[in-house]
């Protein structure tokens, strides 16, 4: 996998998990169950993503 694209997943991914910690830190009026699936959510995505990358690919 090109370099560059391996560095851009791994920002990617750091971005939705930090994404969504602050997102369920900071939006206390959405309710715990919004915030729990927008948790998930991000969380999901930022391991999608770095599944793709060489570190996700590691036997």
């Amino acid at each position: 996998m090109n370099s560059t694209l391996n560095k851009v997943l791994w920002l990617v991914s750091l971005t939705a998990g930090f994404s969504a910690v602050v997102l369920f830190t900071y939006f206390e009026d959405l309710g715990l169950l919004y915030r729990v699936l927008i948790l998930v959510g991000l969380m999901g995505l930022s391991l999608g993503v770095l599944a793709q990358t060489e570190f996700g690919k590691m036997q």
